[in-house]
């Protein structure tokens, strides 16, 4: 007899949980809550028109549209970027290359070139010159 009590109470307790509730204000301003339905002299407030289904997917399509234009955008300007700082990278390390070479064909009287097999040329004075002249003109042109 005790189990099907508490199994009965234990089974109504969701029922009165479920229980619909209503919140209204009357006509001084004052907020009622009750489980039962105002009187009808009481008006039912009107919430704002349910908005068209058409238009939010149109306005949902045009603003993924603008989304994937600024990201193919910004993709596009870090391509550009990165293919600017490479070129920079490049630019210095030729920079680089050229003073190293004029230092070189500076200090050195004697400087030589080393061919496919590994042996030593020796450059005249008119080679030294003329990599001396190609060393100016290629830093002329990568260190700004």
């Amino acid at each position: 007899m005790m189990r099907t009590a508490l199994l009965l109470l234990c089974l109504s307790v969701p029922l009165t949980a479920a229980a619909q509730a209503y919140k209204w204000t009357d006509a001084t301003g004052h907020v009622h809550y009750s489980d039962q339905p105002p009187s009808d002299r009481v008006k039912a407030v009107k919430g704002a028109p349910a908005p068209d289904a058409n238009a939010a997917r149109q306005a949902l399509a045009e603003k993924d549209l603008a989304f994937k234009k600024r990201r193919a955008d910004a993709a596009k300007a870090k391509e550009k970027a990165d293919k600017d700082a490479e070129a920079a990278r490049v630019k210095q390390e030729n920079c680089e290359r050229a003073r190293t070479t004029l230092a070189t064909l500076d200090q050195n009287a004697r400087t030589y070139t080393s061919d496919a097999y590994g042996q030593r040329n020796y450059m005249t004075e008119q080679q030294r010159a003329d990599a001396r002249a190609n060393a100016q003109r290629f830093m002329a042109e990568n260190c700004r």
